[in-house]
């Protein structure tokens, strides 16, 4: 069974208990509607005579002979009223909010702890009682395996600079070449270091 090495981290819950959400509303006097209100809107529409694209509001009239006649050319279209269903705007609008968790600080971690194991051992060492933690607080393992390995050949690999920089040092001050090698390493040794 895999061992991962872990982390344990404690780490501030930095909110309260879920804020239940609270529905979108309309409200006028005392009344609340959690639908929005409509109304009956009546837009009076005038007489018009209508030609092709053109509208006009009064009789057009020709002339003929001399007189004045109406211009029959015109489609002539009664007033009417329109009605049509609105949004009634003397209701004042209240905005809702999702279900969410209230922010009530900064949260901060913590590694508390350092450990080795498996999914299931971890996780009854985080229910047992090697490991107590606050209520109100996550715990969050983190897993460090490959970490610690890279660390490991990040040290051995600037150690190895480390040893070898005094013959870099001397070819700079003396003009002694240093091993090819040893350069050849060194360029290695560089490549391996992950930060």
């Amino acid at each position: 069974m895999k061992k991962l090495l872990v982390k344990i981290k404690v780490i501030d819950i930095p909110y309260s208990p879920l804020i239940p959400a609270i529905h979108e509303k309309w409200v006028k006097d005392e009344v609340e509607l959690l639908e929005q209100p409509m109304i009956e809107q009546v837009t009076e529409v005038s007489a018009k005579w209508t030609k092709d694209e053109l509208e006009v509001f009064e009789q057009p009239t020709i002339e003929v002979d001399g007189a004045l006649l109406p211009d029959e050319s015109y489609t002539y279209h009664e007033a009417s009223e329109l009605k049509e269903m609105v949004n009634d705007e003397s209701y004042t609008y209240h905005e809702g909010s999702l279900e969410v968790p209230e922010v009530l600080e900064e949260s901060h971690e913590e590694v508390i702890a350092q450990t080795q194991g498996s999914d299931e051992e971890l996780a009854e060492w985080l229910e047992g009682d090697k490991f107590k933690y606050p209520e109100g607080h996550w715990i969050e393992y983190v897993d460090i395996t490959e970490q610690v390995k890279q660390d490991k050949v990040n040290s051995e690999a600037l150690e190895y600079l480390a040893s070898t920089d005094w013959l870099i040092v001397r070819e700079v001050e003396t003009e002694v070449s240093c091993p090819e090698d040893v350069k050849q390493l060194r360029a290695e040794a560089r490549a391996k270091v992950i930060r």
